[in-house]
């Protein structure tokens, strides 16, 4: 993966994807990146993302930000507009803050915030599962446009 930079990692389920990918990402300081997956592990991925970029000794990273996004539009960043992890220690994630090191897209948004995230100068993107099954969706049409 950081030899080839468009690849496909298709190991077998629990071979640890998501940590390679992770790896890579930080290997190479490949930020601000772009995770597009479902609603379901959106939370999942930021919480991977703190785990082994922020919280597991010995972190080097001091101010590393992951958001996640939601709805159509910007909103105003407001306070209250967080979700909250609860672990080893409960974490914050912020919904709709561009200025992240790492922002998540559900698929089920991504169309709506191509034209927002595309001048953000993204330096990876990273299609979890790849649900787009086809080139008809907006979906497929967002993240072409991000590439």
């Amino acid at each position: 993966m950081i030899r080839w930079p468009q690849t496909i990692n298709a190991s077998p389920c629990g071979s640890g994807k998501t940590l390679v990918s992770i790896a890579v990402i930080d290997a190479l300081d490949l930020f601000p990146a772009l995770i597009v997956c479902s609603k379901r592990v959106s939370l999942q991925w930021a919480g991977e993302f703190l785990r082994w970029l922020v919280n597991e000794p010995p972190s080097l990273r001091t101010s590393f930000t992951v958001s996640v996004l939601e709805g159509t539009t910007v909103r105003p960043f407001e306070d209250d507009y967080f979700y909250t992890l609860a672990g080893s220690k409960t974490v914050q994630i912020p919904i709709n803050d561009l200025s992240a090191d790492v922002i998540i897209a559900p698929y089920s948004v991504v169309d709506d915030w191509a034209e927002t995230l595309a001048p953000l100068g993204l330096r990876v993107l990273v299609i979890d599962e790849l649900r787009i099954r086809s080139r008809r969706t907006y979906q497929y049409y967002a993240c072409k446009y991000l590439v």
